[in-house]
């Protein structure tokens, strides 16, 4: 009797003990603060109060977002055992999501357009649109709201009624828009005749410039075929102007990039190219680019060519050079042609008793862009856009050579 009154109490004591162990206390209340962020992960130490590492712990719900300010939630914590993974005690808070931070990227915005507005040709042939000539509210002074309007440049083929988007982009919200309806005028003394020009688009070169970030510095080429939707070329010429912008919006603080006088009885070709400025910022820009008349009497409508293109942080290729030319090969072992090349680049293997084992491919900006088949030695390289690339070659015993081609444009 007495063995089994003592081994009762033993099992009593670490039952007691066990669950004094798996004890879990959470606060009462806990207020987030999303802050600068569109969401936020919250750990389960936001909400229990010292936590046993002995066990696991989890939340009913962890991840909120801007949609979840000025609401409160319930949110469980549950104590798991780290073996079986089973839930041994929970508890709860009342999370309160709010966002204090200003400008705050958590208000969503709202966009109203006037019903209507009038608006005048400049002595150049076209107008530009802008956001707070079409909201009926004002523009707020936040960096996480990007208001644009689409199209924002209407010229002579415009004239009359036209639907007009304003869209804005925030931080933490889906695209919102509304439409309206702009009155193009022109009340110029000689009433010019509106020719239409359209074309097959604008190419630029190197290709990707929204995704594949290039250098100041950088020389940029542009081609476009010019179309004519009636019979004969117009008797005139017209100046071709290309904007680098920080915007979608022409102003007088863009640089002017590429400009030319074309005669277009003659020329159905617009082509060009320009060097990017080695000071320029890294970021977002747009080329903007538009044709207009030399002669008072005749306006051009001409769809306006807006490109992004990403600049990247300038660097210096000799640089990426050092940094790859460990344990350099002798380039002797190496025939890479030509150099500069346009379509096909041939790698060959000149030296005895050293097996290439891979063929890499780098950017300026040094991203490795390609691996190449090592089984082969001519390569179609007519995708590419031009630029100075590096060929790294790396051999089975471990030495390698680095090699600086050109694409040309």
């Amino acid at each position: 009797m007495k063995s089994f009154n003592l081994l009762f109490t033993l099992v009593c004591s670490f039952f007691y003990l066990d669950n004094a162990k798996a004890q879990v206390a959470c606060r009462a209340n806990v207020i987030v603060d999303i802050g600068l962020t569109c969401e936020i992960t919250l750990p389960v130490d936001s909400i229990g109060v010292r936590l046993n590492p002995a066990y696991n712990y989890t939340l009913s719900r962890s991840n909120f977002s801007c949609y979840d300010v000025g609401r409160t939630y319930i949110v469980v914590l549950e104590q798991r055992d780290r073996r079986t993974g089973v839930i041994v005690n929970t508890c709860f808070s009342n999370v309160s999501i709010v966002s204090t931070s200003i400008p705050n990227p958590c208000i969503n915005p709202t966009v109203y357009c006037r019903s209507e507005i009038t608006v005048y040709l400049n002595e150049e042939g076209y107008v530009i649109l802008r956001p707070e000539m079409i909201s009926l509210l004002s523009i707020p002074d936040n960096p996480y709201y990007i208001y644009s309007v689409s199209p924002n440049i209407l010229d002579c083929g415009n004239i009359g009624n036209n639907s007009v988007r304003m869209i804005i982009t925030s931080a933490c919200f889906p695209e919102n828009y509304c439409i309206m309806n702009v009155v193009v005028r022109d009340t110029h003394r000689f009433r010019p005749t509106c020719y239409t020009i359209d074309t097959d688009g604008m190419r630029f070169f190197p290709a990707n410039l929204d995704q594949v970030p290039v250098l100041p510095g950088s020389i940029i080429s542009y081609l476009s075929h010019l179309r004519f939707p009636y019979n004969g070329q117009i008797n005139g010429a017209a100046e071709f102007r290309l904007l680098l912008s920080r915007d979608k919006v022409p102003d007088p603080n863009d640089l002017l990039v590429s400009k030319q006088v074309i005669n277009l009885k003659t020329k159905t070709i617009l082509s060009g190219k320009f060097i990017l400025p080695n000071n320029l910022s890294p970021g977002t820009y747009y080329l903007i680019g538009d044709l207009f008349s030399k002669n008072p009497k005749i306006r051009f409508s001409f769809k306006t060519v807006i490109q992004r293109i990403q600049i990247g942080k300038g660097g210096n290729i000799k640089e990426l050079e050092e940094r790859l030319e460990t344990k350099q090969e002798s380039q002797h072992d190496l025939q890479i042609y030509p150099n500069p090349f346009n379509e096909n680049l041939n790698i060959i293997q000149s030296g005895t008793g050293k097996e290439i084992s891979k063929i890499e491919m780098y950017n300026i900006i040094g991203v490795r862009i390609a691996n190449l088949d090592i089984s082969q030695s001519s390569f179609d390289m007519s995708q590419l856009p031009s630029g100075t690339y590096l060929i790294r070659v790396e051999f089975k015993d471990g030495r390698q050579a680095v090699q600086k081609i050109v694409k040309q444009p």
